[in-house]
């Protein structure tokens, strides 16, 4: 999953951020991690892609959204579901039956969800965050959620990759606090 977000900054929050002198932002980083893993989960569950819009909803199967309740996060949800076959996949009979969102046929219990990952540091370009979906792969060990995200062949395109807006949101005024927090901590 890639996609960059460059805060655009203006005003005095903008000068607040040019006078600072080695500014560190690795606790924000880890901060973000945090928002866009739960923006991926809740996003997930409701049904949405990587932009905050409705994915289509499968068509062999009684797909249904389950947006999570405000305090219900991968943390304190229960995980479980049918018996899977190599490589985490399931059998199609078993895959049929369940009722979970698109691309997260077993609701907090998907790949989608479990598989994701990220990471954040400082490198030659500044400040990051990445985020990626690791091992789903298929029964022949081959990736395959490119086809997804792309709507390959007969697939609807259901891209996960992005940032949805209300993760958007929520950066931004977490940037805003540290920017004024790290300010304010050396004036």
């Amino acid at each position: 999953m890639g996609m960059r977000l460059d805060a655009e900054i203006t005003g005095r929050l903008r000068r607040m951020l040019d006078s600072m002198t080695n500014p560190d932002f690795s606790a924000f980083m880890q901060q973000c991690e945090v928002a866009i893993h739960e923006g991926h989960i809740r996003g997930v569950m409701a049904g949405t892609d990587g932009n905050g819009q409705p994915m289509k909803p499968t068509s062999y199967r009684m797909s249904k959204s389950a947006p999570l309740r405000k305090n219900r996060t991968i943390n304190n949800s229960r995980f479980g579901g049918p018996a899977m076959t190599e490589n985490d996949n399931l059998t199609t009979a078993e895959y049929v039956k369940l009722k979970g969102p698109p691309l997260a046929p077993r609701g907090l219990g998907s790949r989608v969800i479990r598989n994701f990952a990220s990471e954040s540091g400082l490198d030659a370009d500044g400040w990051y965050v990445t985020a990626y979906l690791v091992g789903i792969i298929s029964r022949k060990g081959k990736p395959f959620m490119q086809y997804h995200f792309t709507g390959a062949g007969r697939l609807p395109r259901r891209d996960l990759r992005g940032i949805r807006p209300e993760t958007r949101s929520r950066i931004l005024r977490l940037l805003d606090l540290e920017i004024r927090r790290q300010f304010f901590a050396e004036s």
